[in-house]
Order: C-alpha cells, then sequence, then structure tokens
C-alpha cells in the first residue's frame, strides 16, 4: 500500500500538486491540493505480482474536480504501456509504465462534492479503480 501510495504521490508532485508523504495526510497548512486515500490493495492472482487497488483522490483547498480532472486521469494513464494505449491524446504522454504499470484503463467512479457549512469549503473527490503491477 504505502509504495502505490508513494509512487502516485511522486508523480502528482511532478505535474504541481501538493500531496502528503505517506500517513502524514491529516497535517495541512493550507498548502495541499490532493489528498490521497488508499482504500484497498489485493493481489489478482497468487505468485504474480499484479495487483487491484482502490483509492480516493480528493481535491482540497480550492481546488476542484473539474479543474483538474484531466491531470488526474493523464497521470493514470502515463503508466500504461505505450505500445498498449488507443487513445490519441494518451499517445502524447510522457511513458512512465518503468516506474508502474497500469494493465488496464483506470476506472473512475463516485464523482462528488461535499460543502462544509462552518468552513465553507468544498472537497471535490472520485474513487479509482486501477489494475497495475511493479
Amino acid at each position: 500500500m504505502k509504495k502505490l501510495y508513494n509512487t502516485l504521490r511522486d508523480y502528482y508532485e511532478t505535474v504541481g500538486f501538493d500531496v502528503a508523504p505517506f500517513g502524514e495526510d491529516s497535517i495541512d497548512d493550507g498548502s495541499r491540493t490532493l489528498i490521497l486515500e488508499i482504500d484497498e490493495v489485493k493481489q489478482i492472482e497468487a505468485g504474480f505480482d499484479m495487483f487491484e487497488a482502490t483509492f480516493i483522490v480528493s481535491f482540497i483547498n480550492g481546488n476542484t474536480w473539474a479543474e483538474n480532472s484531466e491531470a488526474l486521469w493523464q497521470g493514470l494513464c502515463s503508466f500504461i504501456p505505450l505500445d498498449e494505449r488507443v487513445d490519441d491524446t494518451a499517445l502524447n504522454l510522457p511513458d512512465n509504465s518503468d516506474i508502474m504499470t497500469l494493465l488496464d484503463i483506470p476506472e473512475f467512479t463516485n464523482i462528488s462534492a461535499e460543502h462544509d457549512s462552518v468552513t465553507a469549503e468544498e472537497t471535490h473527490s472520485v474513487t479509482i479503480s486501477i489494475k497495475y503491477h511493479y
């Protein structure tokens, strides 16, 4: 779980997001832009380094899903090997499959926005499911 978290965190920080180090997501000085919560990681088949993971990405401190959905999508698609990409836009993305290889297109579900009535802040989140290996 920690390896997946750090892989995603490292990539998203290179494209401008501020993500807390593993285990420190409760500390926010107002500069964080993304919260990454890994919900579940399970091995697909024993003996192979293939996993299925579900995680939640939340945009905070004024950042929204609408403003950042493309960067989130492109970041995940960059882990798909170039020869397995079918979308023309994805072909122009860097190839990060040597870091982690996605085995399928990521699945985005449960896109939502929550409004805090006390602070008037809004948090946009999405649940993502991926299959991958290292």
